[in-house]
């Protein structure tokens, strides 16, 4: 899974360096696509206070806690100008009726950069992976407003996203982690920022690096 390069390790071997690969896919919005059940949760975080939403207070999806991501230390959202664009947070829209729901109120807080450059983008970084192992991430992308759809996309992979405001979705992206920290560009290419919900991290495996611990040469071959 991803490029590899070899690297030199002791005693004369050689072992491949991994580059960051995402194989990505699209799912509906739903409680269960987003928490997700595989492997072991490493991370709920949602882009705005909880606080500020219908809930006034923590919330939890099917017995997963949310963070807010700005009291998490492994998780930064940053635009690629910088202080430039700096990024917002908060209630995207309020809910209407006034039915308690945890999911819906999750929903309507996000993160932005308002009036980003259609060629700029979010830098979306996890911190504290462990290299070799794999995992899943699941990305919430919903706001409700009832203007065009925006276009956005996921990288690496290249993964592109065309959803109903209404409807929202989940990207699901498996990756191995190369090193402990990875850097996710979330763009778009409509005149709408990007933004982001909620993500989930799970860690649902290894996969360890060949390792080539001895290497013959045409000149071992012929003795």
């Amino acid at each position: 899974m991803g490029h590899a390069r070899l690297r030199k390790t002791g005693n004369g071997g050689l072992k491949f360096k991994r580059s960051l690969s995402i194989d990505w896919v699209t799912a509906d919005l739903s409680p269960e696509n987003l928490v997700g059940s595989d492997g072991i949760l490493v991370h709920a975080i949602i882009f705005g206070d909880p606080y500020a939403s219908n809930i006034k207070g923590p919330i939890s999806i099917l017995d997963i806690s949310f963070c807010f991501f700005k009291t998490s230390s492994n998780i930064n959202l940053a635009s690629s100008t910088g202080r430039t664009h700096k990024i917002v947070d908060g209630p995207f829209f309020r809910l209407y009726d006034q039915t308690i729901d945890n999911f819906k109120s999750l929903m309507s807080l996000g993160a932005t950069a308002h009036n980003l450059p259609q060629e700029e983008w979010l830098d979306l970084t996890i911190k504290n992976l462990k290299p070799d192992k794999v995992y899943q991430i699941n990305c919430a992308f919903f706001d409700e407003k009832n203007k065009v759809s925006p276009l956005i996309t996921l990288n690496p992979g290249n993964h592109q996203i065309a959803y109903d405001r209404q409807q929202g979705c989940i990207a699901i992206g498996v990756f191995t982690a190369p090193t402990e920290e990875i850097t996710i560009k979330i763009s778009s290419l409509s005149i709408e920022s990007p933004h982001i919900n909620a993500l989930v991290i799970r860690e649902i495996g290894d996969n360890p690096r060949v390792v080539i611990s001895r290497i013959k040469t045409i000149a071992h071959l012929k003795s």
